[in-house]
């Protein structure tokens, strides 16, 4: 709902996704008077598309593996409040043939693990994690412990529910931002309905609607749009009862994490494939609290969707179930929703992050890593304005 009156606040954080989510959180945690505005009803966006992956397993050894280390931190504590519910069983890479065995062991002898909790699995110890797992394509395995995993369709909601409801911080819903300028030593946010709210500080945190607020920067940042297929199985009232998340070689190839190994180039053009070289494929699932399995999938680095893209779309999910059907037992499975996905990224990866006139400060672009880095994005963004 708009509010068209003249307020003046510490902070305003335009965006209630996940980064400008915990922007609001770490804003009110100084005891800073906060306004979180959000143009929708709830978060649509891809806050609410994705897998809850919280996973410091997906980084190399840099800054960028302490932020994740720091979010999944942060989710145990929200969990321990009760704020949110998460699953804290890790994620298991699983090695369906030697050469990804041998990654796994050039992985452990050198140094590109450190600040993870690794553990070495045997293909038993591995099939006891996730009993869908087939028996012959299943060798091994390698678990960390530190990631966690939350319900993305909830998570968004539960922590916006926190902000009000335990923090104080006013969450405006419905209220679409057009404009935010420095003026003098405040920031002026002005809304669709003509509303005009001044604040300390201002965080941008609005994902691809940046395009919409400030396409001058959206232009110039080098910004591309991603689009994801996903899909959610079932399989009655049992479940699948996967006690980790699991990630698969072509999610080997394509994170970070492995990328100092000898034998990495060798299991890239082991497992090529021109589809999923195309379509961006890559094999991650986890079972929500509900038993069903979420799984995926795919990036399209695009400029506009077409609207009717039926080719890709088939072919994608196809890829990807034909791939996980020769890992994991999903004959009793039934596919009960399929969605796409959208995020910005920045060319070669980098966050954007922007300030000017020491007030303004857009930060997005986080891509695909949104759940797992926004606490620690926000935190040193509030760091940096306020300590």
């Amino acid at each position: 709902m708009e509010h068209a009156t003249h307020e003046e606040v510490d902070v305003a954080v335009v965006g209630g996704g996940i980064l400008g989510t915990f922007h609001a959180w770490s804003a009110a945690r100084r005891g800073l008077r906060t306004v979180l505005l959000e143009r929708s009803a709830r978060p649509l966006g891809a806050s609410v598309r994705n897998f809850g992956m919280v996973i410091p397993s997906g980084t190399r050894a840099d800054a960028w593996r302490r932020r994740a280390s720091y979010g999944a931190l942060i989710y145990r504590e929200l969990a321990t409040l009760g704020v949110l519910g998460i699953r804290a069983h890790g994620t298991t890479y699983v090695a369906g043939s030697e050469l990804e065995l041998r990654v796994f062991e050039e992985f452990l002898a050198g140094d590109a693990g450190d600040g993870l909790r690794v553990e070495s699995l045997s293909a038993e110890a591995t099939r006891s994690l996730a009993p869908s797992l087939r028996d012959g394509a299943t060798l091994g395995g390698l678990r960390f412990h530190d990631d966690v995993q939350v319900e993305p369709r909830e998570a968004v909601g539960a922590l916006l529910g926190h902000l009000e409801t335990d923090l104080g911080v006013s969450v405006r819903r419905r209220t679409a931002v057009v404009r935010a300028e420095v003026e003098d030593a405040r920031c002026a946010v002005h809304t669709a309905a003509g509303g005009c709210l001044r604040a300390r500080h201002v965080f941008v945190c609005s994902g691809a609607d940046l395009a919409t607020l400030r396409p001058d920067l959206h232009a110039d940042a080098d910004l591309r749009h991603v689009k994801l297929q996903m899909l959610r199985l079932s399989r009655g009232e049992g479940g699948f009862g996967f006690r980790t998340m699991l990630a698969f070689a072509p999610t080997m190839v394509r994170y970070a994490t492995f990328e100092g190994c000898a034998s990495l180039p060798a299991l890239r053009e082991a497992i090529f494939d021109p589809v999923f070289d195309e379509h961006g494929i890559h094999v991650l699932c986890a079972e929500a609290a509900d038993g069903s399995l979420l799984l995926g999938d795919s990036h399209h680095y695009v400029a506009d969707e077409a609207p009717f893209d039926e080719r890709s779309h088939a072919e994608v999910d196809g890829a990807i179930l034909a791939y996980a059907r020769t890992r994991l037992d999903l004959d009793d499975a039934a596919i009960t929703h399929r969605w796409i996905g959208h995020y910005v990224e920045r060319e070669g990866g980098d966050l954007l992050r922007r300030t000017e006139g020491d007030r303004l400060h857009v930060v997005t672009a986080v891509g695909g890593k949104g759940m797992t880095m926004a606490p620690a994005l926000a935190e040193e963004s509030l760091a940096a304005a306020f300590d």
